[in-house]
């Protein structure tokens, strides 16, 4: 597997973790599915997965705390090093043989994401960020890329409320991957213009918000300022140059008018 040179010891002590992580979830066979939620599912594999990064990277991470999807959390990031993990983003997807899932691993000190991982084992996609190197899609430097928004791609999630019609008016087509952390990840690498949630999890965009900085994207909450670590949290992720236009017709989609 290809990926970052020199991205430092942080980067290097979380990868090995995060690449067994994405061989146990490609090799699994039959998964068992049990229900959370309406059309929300957990499978032992999560669970598994999860159990692997908590032990590994808490031996190789002593002090850190954990949030991370299938175990009781926090509300709020607190002040030391923190890991925020989402063993499986794609259940759904895992679950019907649809190969856009990922393993999302979040180093996070002091409030801030300084290194992250969103590995699709199936298309043997790595995702990877250090704060202030840039980010990458496996050893290669990756950017995002601007273009027309009537020839561009808006990425909605499956929790999606807003207004459809609306984003059709403005974008070539408004698309759902399945996979929150891989359609922020979309952006960063010139896939799509933009990504928009109502409402999303910690463990659904906080190894992609610095994938999509570092990669020079914007990751707004819904007044239109810098994203921060809160559960849960609107979020929209874009290139800077349709940052006006696409603040507009996000709120346009959900029927919010006025300027939050």
């Amino acid at each position: 597997m290809k990926h970052a040179k020199n991205p430092g010891p942080v980067y290097e002590a979380i990868l090995p973790y995060v690449l067994e992580a994405g061989r146990m979830i490609r090799e699994s066979g039959d998964v068992q599915v049990s229900p959370k939620a309406a059309n929300d599912f957990v499978t032992q594999m999560d669970r598994a997965v999860q159990d692997y990064l908590l032990e590994g990277l808490g031996r190789a991470f002593p002090g850190a705390v954990f949030i991370a999807e299938e175990k009781e959390n926090m509300t709020s990031v607190p002040i030391g090093e923190v890991f925020i993990i989402d063993p499986i983003d794609g259940t759904t997807n895992f679950i019907n043989g649809f190969p856009a899932c990922a393993v999302c691993a979040a180093y996070v000190l002091e409030g801030e994401v300084e290194c992250s991982f969103v590995y699709n084992p199936f298309r043997e996609e790595l995702f990877s960020a250090v704060r202030g190197r840039g980010a990458f899609l496996g050893d290669k430097p990756i950017r995002c890329r601007s273009r027309q928004m009537e020839q561009g791609v808006c990425l909605i999630g499956d929790s999606w409320k807003g207004d459809k019609e609306v984003l059709r008016k403005y974008f070539a087509s408004c698309r759902m991957i399945g996979s929150a952390e891989l359609q922020i990840c979309y952006v960063a690498c010139g896939r799509a213009l933009c990504d928009i949630s109502k409402e999303i999890h910690l463990w659904d965009y906080a190894a992609g918000k610095l994938i999509a900085e570092e990669a020079g994207a914007l990751v707004l909450d819904i007044s239109g300022e810098r994203a921060s670590l809160k559960e849960p949290c609107a979020v929209m992720v874009c290139v800077p140059e349709i940052r006006q236009e696409a603040m507009a017709i996000w709120r346009e989609s959900l029927g919010i008018s006025e300027q939050v």
